[in-house]
């Protein structure tokens, strides 16, 4: 507030509400970093572009109108896919309104960008300094969370449940691997287009594939396990432990290359029993989590 009254008498709420939108909905220091750029990328173009259309325009309400109801469908349209698509639309909308109010200048957009910029700033530093929050630590708790999800769905699968009990248990993983997803996210930043984001990608297929088969094991579970499931299941757990306690930290699998997986000899039967296509899929989930030591990234 003090750097944007110090810019501006009259509009420095947009630096406030440029912190709290950057700030809040945020899981760690990078996914606010990452929304503090996005936001400023985004008001960037869509000022250059609001002030084209705004100009082109010249206040024509009937034309302003349709376009502006395009806009905001188009950033609430792109908001689950990009924030910094949802800000670049709704930019053009206050220019499309200013043009409208006849108050459209590129003083007026160049100060909003500058408020913008203090209010990213401001809502990074909130995220850095007083209340860090490190990436890797929410990926690490996402991680556990989501093992303990099939942990419990398999440990139920042991005693025998079947039915919406399995699938109630499902659809928990299903939750934890969204949230292992969305905790995943800054660390496939734009800036490593070339490195990174390829292995969190190939990492995050694995919980994914993991994931979908858990749904069909809990989907097509018989009434009652017989010893073969009990026994299958006990090894998936052992390896699933295995899992969340390799390298002490579940973050570091996002952090190392994974190779073509070899030709292996055994193959998966053609079965109508998709509850044990489910169990040997799971069981090869979470072996290709496993990757030589000698594969991990450097730096």
């Amino acid at each position: 507030m003090v750097f944007g009254l110090m810019l501006s008498r009259d509009r420095w709420f947009w630096a406030v509400l440029a912190a709290f939108l950057v700030f809040t909905n945020t899981r760690s220091r990078g996914d606010t970093a990452i929304k503090a750029l996005q936001r400023s990328a985004g008001t960037l173009f869509g000022i250059v572009v609001g002030i084209a259309l705004g100009t082109a325009v010249a206040g024509n309400f009937y034309v302003i109108l349709p376009l502006s109801a395009a806009c905001i469908f188009l950033a609430f349209y792109f908001l689950a896919v990009s924030y910094a698509a949802m800000t670049f639309f709704i930019s053009i909308v206050l220019s499309l309104v200013y043009s409208l109010m006849g108050v459209l200048t590129p003083h007026l957009l160049q100060l909003r960008l500058e408020e913008t910029l203090i209010g990213s700033v401001a809502g990074a530093a909130v995220a850095f300094l007083v209340f860090p929050t490190r990436t890797r630590t929410t990926l690490d708790a996402a991680i556990k969370a989501w093992c303990n999800a099939l942990m419990a769905l398999l440990e139920d699968a042991k005693k025998g449940t079947s039915g919406l009990s399995l699938i109630v248990q499902s659809q928990a993983l299903d939750r934890a691997y969204r949230d292992l997803a969305a905790a995943a996210k800054p660390l496939g930043a734009s800036w490593q287009l070339v490195t990174r984001p390829g292995h969190v990608r190939q990492t995050l297929a694995v919980f994914m594939g993991c994931t979908y088969w858990a749904r069909i094991f809990a989907r097509r579970m018989p009434n009652a396990a017989d010893g073969d499931t009990a026994q299958f299941v006990a090894e998936i757990e052992k390896n699933l432990e295995t899992a969340g306690k390799v390298r002490e930290t579940g973050a570091a699998y996002f952090y190392e290359t994974r190779q073509v997986a070899a030709p292996v000899e055994r193959h998966l039967p053609i079965s109508k029993d998709d509850a044990q296509l489910g169990q040997e899929m799971i069981s090869i989930s979470l072996e290709r989590l496993h990757v030589a030591e000698g594969s991990r990234l450097q730096g």
